[in-house]
C-alpha cells in the first residue's frame, strides 16, 4: 500500500498478482492490472 504524494492516489497490491490505483475522493479504482506477468512487492514514490 502507498499513497501517492499528494495523496490524491492509493496504490495496492495483493498476493493474487493484482494491482490497483485508487482515486481517494471518488472512491473508485482509476487503473487496475492484473495478470500472471504483474506483481510487485514494494511501492515507492519519488
Amino acid at each position: 500500500v502507498a499513497f501517492s504524494p499528494d495523496g490524491r492516489l492509493l496504490a495496492t497490491g495483493s498476493f493474487d498478482k493484482a494491482i490497483y490505483i485508487w482515486d481517494i475522493a471518488r472512491q473508485q479504482i482509476v487503473h487496475g492490472y492484473r495478470g500472471t506477468r504483474v506483481g510487485a512487492s514494494a511501492a515507492d514514490r519519488t
